[in-house]
């Protein structure tokens, strides 16, 4: 474990300073313009960040320590843009991590090699109007013709949706009959029958592109059919989605760490705004002093199971936990925080 944390707090140096001085100068920007960000998305490609988590022959970082890695990357630009983050986790992790896992090398070539250099960018797409977390009601369908197959439905809240150049689709091969028909098919976006229904508004993280797409009679060859004849397309798709909850958590992580930043420095200036309470000595001490323990414990589940795969052992249906140990981290660390300032949140 010592020797994962050494690797990552070297990965952390190198990326925090592109976050200081690239991300952080453009964030507010970029949130309030509300548009993809595609020449810093680009250059972080350049960079090779979005290859840490896979190895040198397929273009990636061959870090040794590949998933604590990159769960420092989603944490550090998370501090610095969660709007950005989102898009980069998604394209380094479950837009292209299915690919890698369960694509012939004709896909790794066409999709993966490009995406890890920035050239590409990727998505994922699993929910739908009337499916979200039940993968199981999907209804999306895919049904096998000469050559390929034919996918037919919709699907919501797809990040990179609308700047998506190809995207890993879970449909299933006959409705209504559970999770077990789900397979995954890698979708080019300049197939007849895909388009972008509209792009999604939101509260917040405006710069992340979050769309709802339609698939009409789309055809997919046999070769981007993932994992072809397996049948183990939904255990595949439950193995996706278990190491994006990890790598949700350390967004969140980012965030909050975020937060606690501002809300520390908000204590150490001057009186801008009246407050409801009086200044005493030390509330900027007791500031910093006071959230560090909930982003440790939160940090250190989160990293500590992310350095259990690189020793052998493979990601598990209980990995999910720092999902559930980060959340809300970014509403308690402020409400403790800000109130020694005296003002209201």
């Amino acid at each position: 474990m010592q020797d994962a944390m050494v690797e990552a707090d070297e990965f952390r140096t190198h990326i925090a300073r592109w976050v200081d001085e690239r991300l952080v100068p453009q964030a507010e920007a970029l949130d309030r313009e509300g548009t993809f960000p595609r020449a810093l998305f680009r250059e972080l490609g350049e960079l090779g960040y979005f290859g840490a988590m896979y190895p040198e022959d397929q273009g990636g970082g061959g870090l040794r320590h590949p998933y604590t890695c990159f769960t420092v990357l989603c944490e550090e630009l998370a501090r610095g843009s969660m709007g950005f983050a989102a898009g980069v986790c998604m394209q380094g992790s479950t837009a292209t991590n299915t690919i890698h896992e369960w694509g012939s090398q004709k896909l790794k070539d066409l999709y993966l090699r490009p995406a890890l250099r920035g050239e590409k960018i990727g998505a994922f797409a699993i929910t739908e109007p009337n499916a979200g977390s039940d993968a199981a009601s999907l209804r999306t369908k895919a049904v096998k013709v000469d050559g390929g197959w034919r996918l037919n439905g919709s699907k919501i809240f797809t990040t990179n949706g609308t700047v998506a150049d190809f995207i890993t689709v879970v449909a299933s091969t006959a409705p209504g009959t559970g999770a077990r028909a789900l397979e995954m098919f890698v979708v080019d976006t300049k197939s007849d029958g895909f388009s972008v229904g509209r792009r999604l508004d939101k509260f917040s993280v405006h710069c992340s592109d979050t769309a709802e797409l339609v698939f009409q009679d789309v055809f997919v060859p046999d070769d981007h059919h993932l994992e072809a004849g397996s049948g183990g397309g939904f255990l595949n798709v439950y193995k996706s989605l278990t190491g994006d909850r990890i790598f949700t958590a350390a967004l969140a992580l980012g965030t909050g760490r975020a937060t606690y930043e501002a809300s520390a420095s908000l204590c150490e200036r001057p009186r801008a705004v009246r407050a409801t309470n009086r200044e005493v000595p030390g509330r900027a001490i007791q500031a910093r002093r006071h959230a560090p323990q909930t982003w440790n414990r939160a940090g250190w589940t989160t990293n500590h199971l992310l350095i259990l795969p690189t020793g052998g052992n493979p990601l598990q249906p209980r990995r999910p936990r720092p999902k559930h140990r980060c959340r809300g981290c970014h509403k308690v660390w402020p409400k403790e925080i800000v109130p020694l300032r005296g003002l209201r949140v």
